[in-house]
Order: structure tokens, then C-alpha cells, then sequence
């Protein structure tokens, strides 16, 4: 993650790895930073675990109206 005020250093950084970033994260960027991507981790995996809850109960539904449509 890089903020606006922090693009072209990073960018510099990324063509010469050896110049010196001037322009890192505060204490309370980072603490910010911190807080959200946990926010986001915990509802990314929420999201795909509702995914893949859903298929699930989808795939068995297919399958019992497959089985008991021929039986």
C-alpha cells in the first residue's frame, strides 16, 4: 500500500534499490494501516467462505433434485 505523497518515492525505489526512501509511514499511518487490512483479511475471508457455503448447498440441492427426479 502506498499513499499519494509516497508514489514517486516508491517508484524511484523500485527502479534503484538502493535510493533512500524519504517519505515512510507514520506511527498512526500504520496503525491505521494495520486496522484496516484486518477489517479487509477477516472480510475477504469471510466473502469466499459465504462462496463457497453457497456452492456447496447449491451442488447438494442439484444433486438431491437430480436423484429423486429419476428415482
Amino acid at each position: 500500500m502506498v499513499f499519494d505523497r509516497q508514489f514517486e518515492d516508491a517508484k524511484t525505489f523500485l527502479v534503484d534499490q538502493s535510493h533512500q526512501v524519504t517519505s515512510g509511514f507514520s506511527a498512526n499511518e500504520l496503525i491505521r494501516v494495520k486496522q484496516r487490512s484486518e477489517h479487509y483479511s477477516y472480510s475477504a475471508l469471510n466473502r469466499f467462505l459465504i462462496y463457497v457455503l453457497c456452492g456447496l448447498i447449491t451442488a447438494i440441492a442439484l444433486l438431491l433434485i437430480i436423484v429423486y427426479s429419476y428415482w
